[in-house]
């Protein structure tokens, strides 16, 4: 963001938005328990980083690095950078929901270029992320956020 406008608007910087979504995983929920059959809930130490193809006709397609850089969606090094950034946020993010009482379970963050270099190119939000509290465990997932909120 550049700057505040108003109490309802910002100027913010253009970016070439990279096509690759990266995702932190602190749980095993949803598809990772689907795809390789595990048991839901368990803690994944280390967290687990993937990466998906922004592409809704194709239903946000896993790709791994290799696909990143063959394919030229994102350099070696920006990813690199990507990853690194993700790993931070999540350091930050998952001291907050503990604070709070809440286990962050999984999260995507995206991102794009200004001027060559990386920057997260979207919000943090309740539709980007699912959680689960730490007295129950029970995921809250995105789809139920949201219904929440429009409550």
């Amino acid at each position: 963001m550049e700057r505040l406008l108003s109490d309802t608007e910002c100027l913010v910087k253009k970016l070439d938005m990279v096509p690759v979504e990266c995702v932190v995983r602190n749980r095993a929920a949803g598809s990772l328990v689907k795809r390789l059959g595990i048991e839901e809930g368990i803690e994944l130490n280390p967290p687990l980083f993937d990466l998906f193809l922004k592409n809704d006709a194709m239903h946000d397609p896993m790709v791994n690095e290799s696909y990143c850089e063959t394919f030229g969606w994102v350099s070696k090094e920006n990813l690199a950078r990507m990853k690194e950034l993700t790993y931070k946020a999540n350091d930050v993010l998952k001291k907050l929901f503990d604070d709070a009482g809440l286990i962050l379970v999984d999260f995507k963050l995206e991102f794009g270029l200004y001027k060559g270099e990386v920057v997260l190119g979207d919000e943090f939000s309740r539709t980007a992320a699912a959680c689960g509290t730490k007295k129950h465990w029970r995921k809250w997932t995105k789809t139920v956020s949201a219904r929440a909120s429009v409550a």
